[in-house]
Parts: C-alpha cells; structure tokens; sequence
C-alpha cells in the first residue's frame, strides 16, 4: 500500500504533463476558414482596443489550424475570458516570423482579417456610435482603422459579433454563440 501511495504522485504529475489533444477547429469558441495559400502554418491573434484606448495584441488562445487540400486552412480559436471594459476587437491571421507568439508590425503585410467585428460589452446596454480613434500602437498594425465608425449597437452582456459589411438588423449583431460561431472566415 505505501508504495501504491508513493507511485500516485508521480502518476498524476506524468498525466499532468502530457500533452493536451488538438481540439478539431468547429470546436473553439470561432472557426472558420483562411483563404488563399499558406506556406506557412498561421497563428491567430485578438488585435484591438478596450474602449477607449487600451491596446490589446494577444495570439496565447487556445486555437487550431488545419491545411485543406488547396493550400488554405481552417481554424478554430477560443475568446479571451471577459474583460470588464467595451471592446472593439478582430481575429487575425499571420505567419509568425519571429517565433514570439504576437502579432508584430513587420507581420502585418501577409496578415489575413475580415470587416467582422468581435464586440465584448460588459453589459446588455445600447452603445453610442464610436468613432475608433486608432492609438499610434494600433495605427502601426491598421492605419485604416483610424476614423473607423461603427454605429451605436444593441449589444448583449458578453462577446458580440458585428459584421460591417452587413445591414444593422436584430441578428446583426448578435451574440457569440456558447457552442461555437462558424463563418468567421479571413482574408488578405
């Protein structure tokens, strides 16, 4: 018995260590699809500004990206726990030159993104229109964000999807679904 005892912790520390399996990407919180080809596996980074100004760069979400027979990818990526300020925020696709793990200046020219925009609202509340007054952080990553206007918002305590390219309606936005939001497809 007191070796059974002894063999237990280093068991559990063993179990705690291996590696996690890969979650396919329509389980993560956002999947979807990046186009054109990749030589390159991309890494996905929330890049973006907590209203009114704090710059958010992070690609540590758990995510996952798997090359389709074309040359182009799907992935699936998890949402950030909720922050406790108004958001505005986007996914983005990179190659990762430098290892580091976060989406830099110098790797902006073959990034892929979309005109869908990830809303985290610490409440159900109506938003006023917002008029996205890049910081010169955000402006080296997307100068045409600078004097981007989103309209005022109907949005919902949590993640909401907004997409630009579509009319406001009841469904647009709306809120991230609990199971995973399909269709968060990227481009360059």
């Amino acid at each position: 018995m007191r070796r059974l005892s002894l063999l237990l912790p280093v068991a559990l520390l063993l179990a705690a260590c291996g590696s996690r399996e890969a979650r396919p990407p329509e389980a993560h919180d956002l999947s979807g699809t990046v186009s054109e080809t990749w030589a390159e596996k991309p890494r996905l980074a929330l890049v973006g500004i907590g209203l009114p100004d704090a710059f958010k760069n992070e690609s540590r979400y758990e995510q996952t990206a798997v090359r389709q027979s074309d040359g182009t990818w799907t992935f699936g990526m998890d949402l950030p726990p909720v922050p406790d300020v108004l958001g505005v925020y986007q996914v983005v696709a990179f190659v990762d030159r430098d290892g580091d793990a976060r989406f830099d200046p110098d790797e902006v020219g073959q990034a892929a993104r979309n005109r869908q925009w990830l809303i985290f609202s610490p409440a159900d509340m109506e938003s006023k229109r917002v008029t996205i007054s890049a910081s010169s952080r955000l402006r080296e990553y997307f100068p045409e964000w600078d004097g981007e206007v989103l309209p005022a918002l109907r949005l919902k305590r949590g993640w909401n999807l907004y997409d630009h390219a579509a009319a406001l309606t009841g469904d647009n936005p709306r809120p991230v679904k609990k199971e995973g939001e399909p269709g968060y497809d990227l481009s360059r």
